[in-house]
């Protein structure tokens, strides 16, 4: 029992800290993409395609040996051997700073052929040099947060990432919009705050880490450790391929206009995404010692409570998405961007349902099925590229956020279905029933009281409906008994 409550709160504690941390990197990026979306939905689509290329060949210069960095380290930890940590941490360095250095290069000299051709659009060019010129900062920061990670030392991503990060950039950005520089101001801004975050988190790991240990390495980067990265190399860049596949097709078979629209869904939605991935960041190195150590009875309850709170959290937010979309999307972009609503609600059902079981992934990184989340990445961009090309002609934007939607659920359920396989647990419980009698009765409540006392809804009342619904939502938790001891400590 002990073992047990040891676990899950660490697990919560890594959650508490990256969900405070993301919430704050949400609101200020937020308020970034805010801004950008106000100077013109050309603009912002021009500005998110430049960002889908730059995150794709960042992903693809990592080589997935974050995972493999956080897995590692965190093993290497617990034996204290920090020779092998500086090890694994300058070896991997050493593979992904080089290659994302001649992937920079190469967008840098081919921008014009990629505008031309793949956009239709020259201005672009000028975006993907400057953005290009980030890309070795973002492969270093990368490496950086997930040694720290495997030290389980997470509130220093939030320091660097998080927080210190959108600060430069929204600042930067906005000082350079006064001063009239426009879209390309925040373009600036964005490679300067990736520059000075880095610069920012390498003290920290330089004092963790590199002088931890004064001895020269003679340990090379373990071939467990290109193993177990390599397969995740291919499904981090397919996953994030995937994550931009709508930006992209969007692009290439509507306007630039419609890709801005389509992003102040995508970006909303996405909102989803930080609950699971805040309780997955630890999830992964506890689940990884216990496996180790054969201790299966606390494995079990861990991941059944993780999933647990992630589904209690997130089907609250979707429900909040989906109610007031449009409420959101007229708030926060402005009316010209009205037309997202429905993509933000389909969006919004696709990321819960598939990324409610997050951390059926985290289970099979630990029993090193690198090579399984890649398959079930691969077979879900397929169908998202297939459902794209067939959907996006005939229904636009909709047509993307369905294609998506249907793509994250497939993975979803491939790894739920591949963990119990392996582990014959099934996360799931059937006090969820009362967690979905408890967020439809706090739907119809909230609904009819929003759209009978207030026809028209600014961002006031929007703040009032959510608060309502949130208050409604836990009263009835507590009356359900929807708690349980593990919820309480």
């Amino acid at each position: 029992m002990k073992s047990d409550s040891k676990a899950i709160k660490t697990v919560a504690t890594g959650a508490v800290l990256i969900f405070i941390g993301m919430m704050i990197s949400k609101v200020i990026g937020y308020a970034y993409r805010l801004v950008i979306a106000r100077i013109g939905t050309e603009d912002y689509g021009l500005m998110s395609i430049g960002l889908a290329v730059v995150s794709v060949i960042a992903s693809i210069s990592i080589l997935g040996l974050s995972s493999g960095i956080t897995k590692y380290i965190a093993e290497y930890k617990a034996k204290e051997n920090y020779k092998a940590i500086k090890s694994v941490l300058l070896s991997s360095l050493k593979i992904s700073l080089l290659l994302s250095i001649i992937l920079s290069f190469i967008i840098f000299i081919f921008s014009d052929f990629i505008s031309i051709n793949f956009f239709k659009n020259e201005r672009l060019s000028l975006i993907l040099k400057i953005l290009s010129l980030s890309i070795p900062f973002s492969v270093l920061l990368e490496v950086f947060i997930s040694s720290l990670r495997g030290l389980k030392l997470v509130k220093y991503e939030v320091y660097s990432k998080n927080i210190l990060q959108n600060v430069i950039k929204i600042v930067a950005t906005l000082l350079l919009i006064l001063l009239g520089y426009g879209l390309f101001g925040a373009i600036i801004g964005y490679v300067l705050s990736v520059i000075l975050s880095t610069l920012w988190v390498y003290y920290f790991v330089n004092k963790k880490i590199i002088t931890k240990d004064k001895n020269k390495i003679s340990m090379p980067i373990s071939k467990k450790l290109l193993v177990y990265s390599l397969p995740l190399a291919l499904s981090n860049f397919i996953f994030l391929f995937l994550q931009w596949t709508d930006t992209f097709m969007i692009g290439y078979f509507k306007e630039a206009s419609d890709v801005g629209i389509y992003n102040a869904a995508l970006q909303t939605a996405q909102l989803i995404y930080i609950v699971p991935y805040a309780f997955t960041i630890l999830f992964l190195p506890v689940i990884s010692e216990l496996y180790a150590k054969k201790d299966l009875k606390t494995l079990k309850s861990s991941y059944k409570t993780t999933t647990k709170w992630i589904f209690t959290i997130n089907i609250a937010i979707t429900s909040l998405f989906v109610l007031f979309s449009k409420q959101i999307i007229n708030v926060l972009f402005g009316n010209e961007y009205i037309t997202a609503s429905t993509s933000l609600w389909v969006l919004s059902i696709g990321y819960f349902v598939g990324f409610v079981v997050l951390p059926s992934q985290s289970i099979l990184l630990s029993l090193e099925k690198t090579k399984l989340v890649f398959l079930n990445t691969l077979i879900s961009a397929i169908l998202n590229i297939v459902l794209n090309y067939l959907l996006i002609p005939k229904y636009g934007i909709n047509g993307a956020a369905i294609a998506t939607s249907i793509s994250v659920i497939l993975m979803g359920l491939l790894w739920l279905i591949e963990s119990f396989y392996y582990t014959r647990i099934i996360p799931f419980r059937w006090m969820y029933i009362k967690v979905i009698i408890s967020v439809s009765i706090s739907i119809i409540i909230t609904y009819f009281i929003i759209n009978k006392l207030f026809p028209y809804t600014n961002l006031w009342i929007l703040i009032f409906g959510f608060l309502l619904f949130i208050i409604i939502y836990v009263l009835l938790l507590i009356m359900t008994k929807s708690f349980e001891k593990d919820d309480l400590e």
